[in-house]
């Protein structure tokens, strides 16, 4: 029987060398992923593996991050150099804790473990809940889904959300919504774009399916482009 796993590790000798590992014992490795972002994106958007192997400080967060609201369906063994991270490894639905450089022993006695114990270990993981944000309009206080969010703006030192129905008000700057949510471009110091509500790109315009056309600033473009095609 195929078992596929994923690696979150962003030393390249231990993702090499773990990848390598694992395929002697029958794993086929999907992918390996050096930050927390790839990781959430990859869990996100595909399949779920039979396993992950994963570190627990990536290049760009900590990989509980990954894990803290997104209901995972894989076998969970954290590989990592600190000895005194397993408590929150197990609390995070970790099956084993393998301290970095793995030993091939341990590694082999993790998989047995859970291969005797199969979907009895399963991750202590919370639903997730998609987003929304809390508008007012008039009185009136209503959450507008993340997902039917087109773009944040600025304007005159307010920011608004733009959504199908109409612009709200809120009070969050766009630097804050930059940081919050990954699936937003800031294309320029007055536009936060969602990415899935882009139709394509000509040169420094953005044309969003809707019809609007958003400008581009000319220094974040590279970084945009990169973004957008991950």
């Amino acid at each position: 029987m195929i078992k596929t796993a994923v690696i979150a590790e962003d030393e390249i000798p231990s993702a090499q060398r773990l990848e390598r590992l694992l395929k002697q014992r029958g794993f086929t490795v999907l992918q390996v992923c050096a930050s927390v972002k790839k990781l959430k994106s990859f869990l996100a958007e595909n399949e779920h593996p039979d396993w992950l192997f994963l570190d627990i400080e990536l290049r760009d967060d900590n990989v509980f991050e990954a894990l803290k609201k997104m209901l995972v369906a894989s076998r969970i063994v954290f590989t990592t150099a600190y000895p005194d991270r397993a408590l929150d490894a197990f609390r995070h639905g970790g099956i084993d804790y393998l301290l970095k450089p793995i030993d091939e022993t341990k590694l082999d006695a993790a998989i047995g473990k859970v291969e005797r114990f199969g979907n009895l270990l399963k991750p202590e993981t919370i639903p997730s809940e998609e987003k929304s944000i809390v508008v007012a309009a008039g009185k009136i206080l209503k959450k507008i889904k993340l997902s039917d969010v087109a773009f944040f703006f600025s304007e005159e030192n307010v920011t608004f959300l733009k959504s199908s129905e109409r612009n709200y008000p809120i009070g969050k700057s766009l630097d804050k919504l930059e940081r919050e949510h990954d699936s937003f471009f800031r294309i320029s110091r007055k536009y936060l774009v969602n990415i899935n509500f882009i139709d394509k790109v000509i040169g420094s315009d953005i044309l969003l399916k809707s019809g609007e056309k958003l400008s581009m600033s000319r220094q974040r473009k590279k970084d945009f482009l990169t973004w957008f095609a991950q």
